[in-house]
């Protein structure tokens, strides 16, 4: 299994939802030579914002399919690290080169957890924005 430790991360955050829907830790990812940098938030946190309307939309439909098909989540499962795949990000900054974008506002980011190369806790504009 691939990146335990942001998997482990992805798990803490979803079993704390309230305590972590601002941002928890930041992380900063290196994927595929972009880097990407941000606080990780709950994926509920993630499907309420505006931008994110479709994706919540999405959600919500394939939630009340398996309601309706009886499909029921295995409490068990949910302490499988390999069931947490992705990573939600607040605040999502992406840096190529010397530049990064967006320069301000909110921006929310999913990360593939697998396609992670490389990564450090601590989000690399909030350092940039200490010098």
């Amino acid at each position: 299994m691939k990146n335990v430790e942001l998997r482990m991360l992805a798990y803490l955050v979803s079993e704390e939802p309230e305590k972590y829907k601002d941002g928890g830790e930041g992380v900063t990812l290196a994927l595929s030579g972009l880097i990407v940098s941000g606080l990780i938030i709950p994926k509920s946190a993630y499907l309420e914002q505006n931008q994110n309307r479709t994706l919540k939309y999405l959600h919500d439909l394939a939630e009340k399919a398996k309601g309706e098909n009886g499909v029921e989540e295995d409490p068990e499962e949910k302490h499988d690290l390999e069931k947490y795949t992705r990573l939600y990000l607040k605040n999502a900054r992406y840096f190529v080169g010397d530049r990064s974008f967006p320069t301000n506002g909110e921006n929310y980011a999913i990360i593939d957890i697998d396609s992670v190369n490389a990564y450090n806790m601590g989000a690399l504009w909030i350092a940039a924005e200490n010098k």
